[in-house]
């Protein structure tokens, strides 16, 4: 998520990661401020991840291995958030605060099952 945050620097980003347990699942949240472009390819790219099933997600994931990357604020293709995708249990679940000058907050929950099996 840090890719995506409006404040990278050269070698930093800022962002804050919450990792807990509750029941038989862990649960990750993030945030971070993003630009309205980024918020918008976030957007859509969660939609779509959300959309397939985990067999779907494997051979995405192949096929964006060896994708040219159409974000050049980006150093990857979509591949973390694949890779998330991949590993919740459930959808991933975002919302997007909007701030000024053309930023938002970007929050993202997920759930892992313990064990890493659903």
């Amino acid at each position: 998520m840090m890719m995506y945050s409006a404040d990278r620097g050269d070698k930093t980003s800022n962002g804050i990661v919450i990792i807990g347990v509750q029941d038989t699942a862990y649960f990750i949240q993030s945030g971070n401020v993003v630009t309205d472009r980024n918020a918008a390819i976030l957007k859509t790219r969660i939609d779509y991840l959300n959309t397939l099933d985990k067999k779907e997600l494997r051979q995405y994931h192949k096929q964006q291995l060896n994708a040219e990357n159409d974000n050049p604020e980006s150093k990857g293709a979509g591949i973390g958030l694949i890779e998330i995708a991949r590993r919740a249990s459930d959808p991933i679940i975002y919302e997007f605060e909007p701030l000024s000058d053309g930023l938002q907050y970007f929050t993202m929950y997920i759930t892992v099952k313990q064990g890493g099996k659903e």
